[in-house]
């Protein structure tokens, strides 16, 4: 094998694994990003049922919310769960979800969070 073609592919294969390595790093840095946001979204379960009637189209309430991060990623854990209107609607007892957007979640948590927060105040009422 002629000495360029050599060098060629050694510089090749050098180069290859450095671009592993280094998409093995940034998806490691998402991971544990992702993973210090879960108490985050725990925090704002009115955003989380926001977010879950949005999906499902119809209101969606649960009692309590609790996050854990497992090796398929999130999972979220919803304990008296209730999907449709306060007087109808159905009642499921638990339901889980893996795979959530956490950063979705986590955006609209934080932007809840730097929202000023209002009086209750009628806007109307200065008029």
């Amino acid at each position: 094998m002629p000495t360029s073609l050599h060098r060629r592919l050694r510089l090749i294969r050098r180069w290859s694994m450095h671009l592993l390595a280094m998409v093995l790093v940034l998806m490691a840095l998402v991971l544990g990003a992702a993973s210090q946001l879960l108490p985050l979204v725990e925090r704002n379960p009115d955003r989380v049922a926001a977010w879950l009637a949005e999906k499902a189209g119809r209101p969606v309430s649960f009692e309590r919310m609790h996050t854990q991060w497992t090796r398929r990623g999130p999972l979220l854990q919803l304990e008296g769960l209730h999907i449709g209107e306060a007087d109808g609607g159905v009642r499921i007892g638990q339901g889980r979800g893996a795979g959530v957007d956490v950063w979705r979640l986590a955006a609209r948590a934080l932007v809840h969070r730097a929202a000023p927060a209002r009086t209750g105040a009628d806007p109307g009422a200065g008029r």
